[in-house]
């Protein structure tokens, strides 16, 4: 199948470069250092991870009445306070951070764990953890504990002890820990891909991280941490995902000919010679999956705005792409910088009628030499 003749069918432009958040290279990847299988608790090596794709939404209720007035969605810190940081012990019979939690029977079956750095925000609004981090005085300890009845899979949790910046020297915290797990979730491996969770219920913010000093300010409701975030769904942990917010991957997909922007699952979902995207495809290797470069291109494209979408001279400027513009390195960069471009001049265009017509006479005078072709 020509991909490029069907795209060309169907929008002039393909290749923009979206927002996309960006993660750093050093951290670790979903699974990277124990697990899965059989017992990967007794098995794994104490160590660090270090994880910069993660984010946050957390419940905050201002009036103190334990219901939620502001949400927020926060995300990783500019570098170098990106990476959430947490230590591992090596196998223990029994938790040290939270004695009980197996029997102690020489099983090796208990990972502890701590959060060391973690700095998550929305450009306002910062929440920190890890004792010394901020004002936060207190560990926040955790633990992992493999389950009696599948030694597949493991509880984790932690206590979580943060201080929440306001910005202009207002800071606050929780002098009781936090408590956040996976719940009936459980996990496979670490560092695992999942949400860790706090139900809803008031945890009091103070001014203060020390008990019995400070003023109680606000009442933290509800929060959900996640752990490599998969924003649309599609199997694809954001940090690896090309197209973070419209499915393109394994789980699930989307149209990208046929039933333009339908969700699929198959080529069929798509219609009649439709097409679904659940491979990251990327047929311009400019680092954005072609459902985004679609996306954005599909309602911002300067030439169909002058000609039409379906328009006869439109297709005669999608074949000259096609064609000749793709077969050459000068080409092919005059295509990226006219995708780069593309959206501005369409605003242009839409907004002053003066500069439609400017730069309608320059693509008017490329028609006769594109009929010639």
């Amino acid at each position: 199948m020509d991909f490029k003749r069907i795209m060309g069918s169907t929008v002039i432009c393909t290749g923009l470069v979206l927002f996309i958040p960006t993660y750093t290279l050093a951290q670790d990847d979903p699974c990277s250092e124990c697990g899965p299988g059989a017992h990967w608790v007794d098995i794994c090596n104490g160590g660090q991870d270090q994880l910069a794709s993660n984010s946050a939404l957390v419940g905050i209720d201002i009036n103190l009445d334990c219901s939620v007035d502001l949400n927020l969605i926060l995300t990783p810190c500019a570098e170098p306070d990106n990476l959430l940081v947490i230590d591992r012990s090596d196998p223990l019979d029994d938790s040290t951070n939270f004695p009980g939690t197996r029997d102690v029977d020489q099983h090796l079956d208990v990972i502890d764990t701590e959060i060391v750095e973690m700095c998550l925000t929305n450009g306002l609004v910062t929440l920190r953890a890890g004792k010394g981090q901020g004002g936060v005085v207190e560990q926040s300890l955790g633990t992992i504990a493999e389950q009696s009845n599948d030694d597949t899979l493991a509880e984790s949790f932690f206590d979580v002890f943060f201080e929440v910046d306001l910005g202009f020297g207002n800071l606050l915290y929780n002098q009781t820990a936090l408590r956040v797990s996976v719940g009936q979730k459980l996990i496979s491996c670490v560092p695992p891909q999942t949400t860790y969770l706090h139900p809803t219920g008031c945890v009091p913010l103070y001014t203060s991280p020390t008990v019995g000093e400070g003023i109680l300010v606000a009442n933290l409701i509800d929060a959900q941490h996640i752990v490599f975030p998969d924003s649309d769904s599609d199997g694809i942990p954001d940090y690896q995902d090309n197209c973070i917010y419209t499915p393109n991957g394994p789980d699930s997909g989307t149209c990208i000919h046929g039933l333009l922007f339908s969700p699929c699952i198959t080529y069929e979902d798509c219609g009649l010679n439709g097409w679904c995207s659940m491979e990251q495809e990327d047929f311009d290797n400019n680092g954005i999956g072609v459902v985004c470069d679609l996306e954005i291109l599909y309602y911002n494209c300067p030439l169909e705005k002058i000609y039409g979408e379906h328009s006869v001279d439109a297709e005669l400027f999608r074949n000259f792409r096609d064609d000749i513009l793709t077969n050459s390195p000068e080409g092919q960069e005059l295509i990226r910088l006219y995708y780069e471009w593309g959206p501005t001049i369409a605003k242009g265009i839409e907004q002053s009628e003066t500069f439609r017509a400017q730069v309608k006479s320059i693509t008017d005078m490329m028609l006769p030499l594109l009929k010639k072709k």
